[in-house]
């Protein structure tokens, strides 16, 4: 397994989400133009690299966790799993981080060019709000996190998007991002670190050793 690079994810996996990732990539490169030569255009274009930005990174999300678990249910059976587990977990942490960072630094550029109307902050707060969301609901499926946490996790995330599509429902989708960018800066920067600070927690509580079964 030293020997290799370690394969935290199933084949099928790591091709889907390459491919999803790849395909928003050239979406994203074919969008700049666009969106400096006909802003109006460009603007539901925007949103929806947005939209399809956040579905990808909850997918990463749910697929981290998903690594995680696969690598307790390999590494269990072995006499020191502590040891292999480590690298194991340092893989996944890196893969989510580099395509967040990927994914964030598309959308900043993008979202910082001229005639663009959502606040340049908003697109980053939302896609690391959706990639901590999806992992925090992942842990808590995973049985990982303590019962008052999970259902915690459970009810803010269901009022949260509740919320969202309630106003996205009525005042439309393009007002509901847009409001983004008005929100409070403190509210955005939490939004926006919700990310680093949950794999901060996570490498400090599971990085050194998997979680014990109960």
């Amino acid at each position: 397994m030293n020997d290799k690079k370690m394969e935290i994810h199933p084949v099928h996996t790591i091709r889907t989400l390459n491919l999803l990732l790849a395909i928003l990539g050239v979406y994203w490169a074919c969008l700049l133009p666009v969106s400096a030569a006909a802003p109006q255009t460009g603007a539901v274009g925007i949103r929806l690299l947005l939209l399809c930005a956040c579905v990808l990174m909850a997918l990463f999300g749910r697929a981290h966790v998903a690594a995680l678990v696969r690598g307790v249910a390999m590494l269990a059976g072995l006499r020191t799993p502590d040891l292999l587990w480590r690298p194991w977990f340092a893989e996944a942490m890196r893969g989510s981080m580099r395509s967040w960072g990927l994914l964030l630094t598309a959308l900043t550029i993008q979202l910082a060019m001229p005639g663009t109307t959502m606040h340049v902050a908003s697109g980053a707060a939302l896609l690391s709000l959706s990639l901590s969301l999806s992992v925090l609901l992942s842990l808590a499926h995973a049985g990982w996190l303590a019962r008052p946490l999970a259902g915690i996790c459970y009810a803010a995330t269901g009022a949260l998007l509740l919320a969202l599509a309630t106003f996205g429902v009525r005042q439309g989708l393009t007002v509901t991002l847009d409001t983004l960018g008005t929100l409070p800066a403190p509210l955005l920067l939490a939004m926006l670190l919700s990310w680093p600070a949950l794999s901060l927690w996570m490498t400090r509580r599971w990085g050194r050793a998997p979680p014990q079964r109960g």
